[in-house]
């Protein structure tokens, strides 16, 4: 039971990020709430078809680098390590994300120190925190995780003072649209499965790490579910959102204290869970000869790769720092959002090639197989329509998936074949 916690604390902290809170209120402007609530319905609905394939997958396909070895086993050694460089250039994006709105909320209540220096303090805690052991970086996890799901349940109730949040509230940008809107909650949602490197033995991938994915989906929705209806209760006369002025509204100046507190927990807990799995899979990998071998090299006495951990920390932290002097918080969310679909809809793919070998090994869910295909099929749709005119996210989608298939080209006959059960 506690080895279960733990996996799910992992699941959602990893998801439950700062950003959520102001892409939530975004996601409201411009649209109905009938017309969220379909957004919602419709992402939610894909992340559980997405995460039964994940988990009949993983079942089958243990390992620290659950993508390169799932795509590897079904779809090909060269689709495993292209989607591996892929997902790894997710975590860059999202921590500039985090950055950037963790400087500004820390800018906004008035601390007296910088916001960019506390979020370099957050990166450097975080480094320390995972050097120092595995065991020590998950059970802050979990303990930053508890506090953050209490603490946004706790002030989704409240009396409402729109007056009072009007004072920090600022315009957002308007999604307009149930696609546009649904990728946004899709990517609320994003990072659950970064679980499934967490594991350690293969007996956890077949009962534990499933069970961590569909409850930490559960405990997302009734957290987003809980402050997206606080908030539209709240917008009558309101012109957009964010955490601050949500929470200024709902408690006055107790508001800014508690929501710095939860900006803080969140980006902390998204940061650390992108370390534990995001090193991981670096360690692997170098071990492999898919990235340089100077990445696999370790802390003996704490048996922690130090330097994929720095290197991981370093190249966030420079996306951070380019992502919060930029202000591109809203284009890189959907950036990350549409790789992250793009690498949904290849474990799909291989999951629908699994069932059709009729292979039963492992977890298996009560989902039909043709399922897989068509939330394949309709995630691709979905970022179709999303890029439209949006010429900076295409090109980052472009630069990624360039960069990706380079380095699939060059590693690729260094890094072998690897096996199922690698």
């Amino acid at each position: 039971m506690k080895r279960r916690m733990l996996l799910t604390s992992v699941a959602v902290g990893m998801a439950l990020s700062s950003s959520c809170y102001s892409l939530i209120a975004d996601s409201l402007t411009g649209v109905s709430l009938a017309e969220w609530l379909a957004a919602f319905v419709l992402a939610f609905g894909v992340v559980l078809v997405v995460a039964g394939a994940i988990a009949e997958l993983a079942s089958r396909f243990p390992g620290a680098i659950g993508v390169r070895t799932i795509l590897a086993g079904t779809l090909g050694p060269r689709v495993g390590l292209f989607a591996s460089y892929l997902y790894l250039l997710v975590i860059p994006a999202v921590a500039s994300v985090e950055s950037y709105c963790l400087v500004r909320l820390i800018d906004a209540v008035g601390l007296g120190i910088s916001g960019g220096h506390a979020v370099a303090l957050v990166f450097v805690t975080l480094l320390a925190v995972n050097c120092l052991g595995y065991a020590l970086s998950l059970r802050a996890q979990f303990v930053m995780t508890v506090l953050l799901v209490v603490a946004s349940l706790g002030v989704s109730s409240g009396p409402a003072s729109p007056v009072a949040a009007r004072a920090v509230l600022e315009h957002g940008t308007r999604l307009g649209s149930v696609a546009s809107t649904s990728i946004i909650v899709i990517f609320l949602f994003m990072g659950f499965e970064w679980v499934t490197a967490s594991g350690r033995r293969k007996e956890e991938y077949r009962r534990d790490m499933p069970l961590a994915m569909f409850v930490a989906l559960g405990v997302l929705a009734v957290v987003y579910l809980a402050f997206a209806w606080s908030y539209w209760l709240l917008r009558p006369g309101v012109p957009a959102s964010a955490l601050l002025a949500y929470c200024v509204g709902r408690f006055g100046s107790l508001g800014r204290w508690l929501a710095l507190t939860i900006g803080s927990f969140a980006a902390a807990s998204t940061l650390n869970a992108g370390l534990l799995g995001g090193a991981r899979m670096l360690y692997v990998l170098a071990r492999e000869g898919a990235l340089p071998s100077v990445l696999s090299r370790v802390w003996v006495r704490r048996g922690t790769p130090v330097v994929a951990l720095a290197s991981l920390c370093l190249v966030s932290g420079i996306a951070a720092y380019v992502g919060t002097i930029t202000g591109a918080a809203l284009e890189l969310a959907v950036l990350a959002a549409v790789v992250e679909c793009c690498v949904y809809a290849l474990l799909l793919l291989a999951a629908f090639k699994n069932r059709q070998h009729g292979a039963a090994e492992g977890f298996r869910s009560r989902l039909p197989r043709g399922s897989f295909a068509v939330v394949a099929a309709l995630l691709v749709a979905i970022c179709v329509l999303v890029l439209g005119d949006q010429v900076k996210v295409i090109r980052g989608v472009t630069f990624a998936g360039l960069l990706a298939i380079s380095l699939t080209l060059l590693k690729l006959p260094r890094a072998g074949r690897i096996r199922a059960s690698a």
